[in-house]
Parts: structure tokens; sequence; C-alpha cells
């Protein structure tokens, strides 16, 4: 798509030219594209789904960056490709927490027993929890994880509250939420 900068005939400049060449304004200078084509199909509902993510996105984006709390929060994260605290809301929206690492080797079913957990976000996780369920499906505890990061790396660690007589079959479920409230749920069975 050819870009004019510094144009003072196409200076304000925006619409149709002819019936091919469209004209529009932005951050980057003056754009000139071929005109759309209309769809000639139908919209599928995979496509609406889609259509309705993003738009739940941009509304987010706009609550966000409308506070200055939280518009101070997300330009932390402007960059060269993100260039707004909008986009960065935007695309915090729409990606999920991973949950890229779990270790409960140090888990013995003692009070004080430490478990790890490493979640990344795009942007930010906000809260790690945890869920230990004995082999009988009973709940032992849930709580959440403290975020650390020793020597770079960003883990959360959990502190066991509740004794556990009997490791082998326990499940323990990590949920990571990142700001938006997206949550990705892992479990792990010993």
């Amino acid at each position: 798509m050819p870009r004019v900068v510094n144009n003072n005939i196409l200076a304000g400049v925006s619409g149709k030219l002819g019936n091919n060449i469209v004209i529009r304004q932005s951050a980057r200078g003056i754009v000139m594209a071929n005109k759309p084509k209309k769809r000639s199909t139908a919209v599928t509902e995979s496509q609406l789904v889609v259509r309705d993510r993003f738009q739940e996105a941009s509304f987010y984006a706009r609550e966000q960056t409308s506070r200055p709390e939280s518009l101070a929060i997300y330009k932390t994260g402007v960059t060269l490709k993100l260039n707004s605290a909008y986009l960065v809301a935007v695309s915090d929206y729409l990606k999920k927490p991973r949950i890229t690492a779990f270790n409960a080797s140090a888990y013995s079913g003692a009070v004080g027993d430490l478990i790890k957990v490493r979640a990344s976000d795009d942007f930010r996780v906000v809260s790690v929890t945890l869920v230990i369920t004995a082999a009988s499906g009973e709940v032992l505890e849930r709580g959440e994880a403290v975020f650390t990061s020793l020597g770079g790396l960003m883990d959360w660690i959990y502190t066991t509250k509740v004794a556990n007589p009997s490791v082998a079959g326990t499940t323990i479920a990590v949920i990571a939420t990142d700001l938006p409230g997206n949550e990705t749920s892992k479990t792990y069975t010993l």
C-alpha cells in the first residue's frame, strides 16, 4: 500500500478517487489503496464469533484507556508494534495467559511445602490460584500463589497450608488469570 507523506495536494483528503482508488488519513501518513471489494459470500458463524470477540476487546480497551490508573498500567506495555495503550489493552484482552512450567517435586504432603508455577502473558499475569484435591476427590485447600522474580524468572510460589497424608493420586489445578480476567487452567496428577 503506497503511503504519501508531506503532500500539500492530498493533505486532509479522504474518500474515493475515481472508481478504483481510496484515500484515507492515518497516523503514519496518507494511505492510497484499491477500493475494497464487496463480500460475495455470507459471513460464517466462526467469523461472527471472531468479530464479536474483537468488538469486546475494543470495548474493553476503550474502557481501560478512559481511566487514568488503567491507562498508566497499559502505557507500560507500549512497544514499536503495539504503539498505544489502547492496542496493548486490545492484545491483552484477546490473549489468555500461559502456564509454562509446574514443579511439585518439593511437595510431600506436609504443611509448608512449596509448589512452583511459571505463568506468562503477553502483558501481565495478575494471579495464580492452586486447588489441591486428594485422591478421594475432597478439596484439601485452595489459595493464591505469591509472585517472585528470582534470577529474572517469573515464578509463582504456593506454600501449602493443609497436610495431605496420601500424596499419590492427588491432583493440583493451576489457574492463571491476566488483567482482563482471561483464565487458563491446567490440572496435574501426582
